[in-house]
């Protein structure tokens, strides 16, 4: 098959909702999908987070460094 089920449902069912982020990574057709706007959505929150300081005090909290 040239293309996967997954692939082809993503391009039919899901057109507009999901996209295809990567090429096959081998040869068992291995794709990465996510929610389209979900990258930004993820940013802005981390930023609102970090203006909070809400990263810094997580940070502190499970001894980690940024």
């Amino acid at each position: 098959l040239d293309q996967i089920p997954a692939a082809q449902y993503v391009g039919d069912l899901y057109a507009g909702v999901l996209k295809i982020a990567s090429q096959s990574m081998n040869d068992q057709g291995l794709h990465m999908v996510g929610c389209l706007g979900a990258v930004e959505m993820f940013d802005q929150n981390f930023k609102t987070l970090k203006k909070k300081n809400v990263i810094r005090k997580l940070l502190e909290k499970w001894q980690l460094s940024a």
